[in-house]
C-alpha cells in the first residue's frame, strides 16, 4: 500500500463524489441557489450518516466548508473543515486531510490569522507532495502567496504566485475549477505589483485573467478578473488597450454582480473595499465613505478582522 492510493475503504465513493460535486459545481456556475446547494449537501451527509460510511459524510462536510468559506461564514466553515478532518482522521486517509489543512488555512487567512494560515498551507503543501496531489500543491502554494500579499510583502508574495500560476499550468486544462485558482492568482499578483509601483506589468496580470474569463465565464472568475482590472485601471487612469474601456466603476460594479449570483460574500466586501479606495484615489469621497462604511458592517459581521482594521484605519484618514 502506498500513500498514493489509500484502501477503497478509506475513501468516499465515486457515485457519492459525482453526487456532491453535481451540486457545488452547479452552485459554483451560478445555477443553483445557495441555501438549495447547503440543503442538498445536508441531505447526501445525512444519509452518509444513517448507512454509517464514514468517508462519504467527510466527504460531504468537506464540500459543505468550501461553500461557507466562499460565504464568509467562517465559524461555520471551520466546524464543517474540522469535523471532515477528523472523519479522514478516523480512516487514516492523509491525502485528504491535506486538502482539509488546506481550507482552514483560507478561513484564518482571511478572518487575518495568517501565521496560522501560513503554517496550515505548509502542512498542506507537505502531505500534498508526499501524496501526488498537484492539485492541493497548487492551491497551497497560491494561498500562501495571498497571505504574504496580506501581510504585504508583496515581492515573496509575487515569487509564491508565480510558483502557483506555474504548477496550476501542469493541471488538467479541463480540472475542476482549474479558472478560479488562475483568476485569484493572477487578481492578487496584479494587486502586488501595484504594491511594487509597477501599473505596466500589473496589467499584464489582469489581462491575463480575463483571458481566462473569455473560455470559461463563471462568476468567480469574473469577479477575480473585473476586481483586478478595476484596480489596475484606477492607477493607470486610462486603457492602454482599446477592448478595455478606461472607466474602473464599470469593472469593480461587474465584478460586485458576478460575486453576487454565487453569494460570495467576503469576496465581493473585499471588491466593494477596493471599489471605495478607487473612489477615493479619484476623489470621489462622499461616494467611497458610504461604500467604506457598508463593508465595515460587512467584514465585522463574518469576522474578518483584519480587513475590518484596514477600513477603520481609511476611515479615519478621511475624517
Amino acid at each position: 500500500m502506498t500513500l498514493n492510493s489509500p484502501p477503497i475503504d478509506h475513501e468516499p465513493t465515486a457515485e457519492f463524489i459525482t453526487r456532491c460535486n453535481d451540486i457545488t459545481f452547479s452552485w459554483d456556475r451560478g445555477e443553483l441557489p445557495f441555501r438549495e446547494a447547503v440543503t442538498r449537501l445536508a441531505i447526501c451527509r445525512q444519509e452518509a450518516y444513517a448507512q454509517n460510511h464514514v468517508p462519504n459524510e467527510a466527504y460531504a462536510e468537506h464540500q459543505l466548508g468550501i461553500m461557507q468559506l466562499y460565504r464568509g461564514n467562517l465559524a461555520t466553515s471551520i466546524q464543517h473543515s474540522e469535523r471532515s478532518c477528523d472523519l479522514y482522521y478516523q480512516v487514516g486517509n492523509r491525502a485528504r486531510t491535506a486538502v482539509l489543512n488546506m481550507n482552514l488555512g483560507e478561513c484564518y487567512r482571511i478572518i487575518g490569522e495568517f501565521d496560522h494560515a501560513l503554517e496550515l498551507y505548509h502542512q498542506a503543501f507537505v502531505i500534498a507532495e508526499a501524496t501526488g496531489n498537484q492539485r492541493t500543491q497548487t492551491m497551497a502554494t497560491c494561498n500562501e502567496g495571498l497571505a504574504l500579499l496580506a501581510l504585504k510583502q508583496p515581492g515573496a508574495a509575487l515569487k509564491k504566485l508565480a510558483e502557483g500560476v506555474a504548477l496550476a499550468k501542469q493541471m488538467d486544462p479541463d480540472a475542476p475549477r482549474l479558472a478560479n485558482i488562475l483568476c485569484e492568482a493572477y487578481a492578487a499578483m496584479t494587486t502586488a505589483c501595484l504594491q511594487e509601483q509597477d501599473p505596466q506589468a500589473a496589467w499584464q496580470w489582469a489581462t491575463e485573467a480575463m483571458a481566462v474569463v473569455e473560455t470559461h465565464p463563471q462568476p468567480l472568475p469574473r469577479g477575480y478578473a473585473n476586481s483586478a482590472l478595476g484596480q489596475v485601471l484606477t492607477v493607470l487612469g486610462t486603457s492602454p488597450d482599446p477592448r478595455f474601456v478606461a472607466d474602473p466603476d464599470h469593472y469593480f460594479r461587474a465584478a460586485a454582480e458576478a460575486f453576487r449570483e454565487v453569494a460570495a460574500e467576503a469576496e465581493l466586501a473585499r471588491t466593494t473595499f477596493e471599489h471605495a479606495l478607487s473612489l477615493l484615489a479619484r476623489g470621489k469621497k462622499t461616494i467611497a465613505a458610504r461604500k467604506l462604511q457598508e463593508v465595515s458592517v460587512t467584514f465585522s459581521r463574518l469576522g474578518m478582522v483584519g480587513d475590518a482594521a484596514r477600513v477603520a484605519e481609511i476611515q479615519a484618514q478621511q475624517a
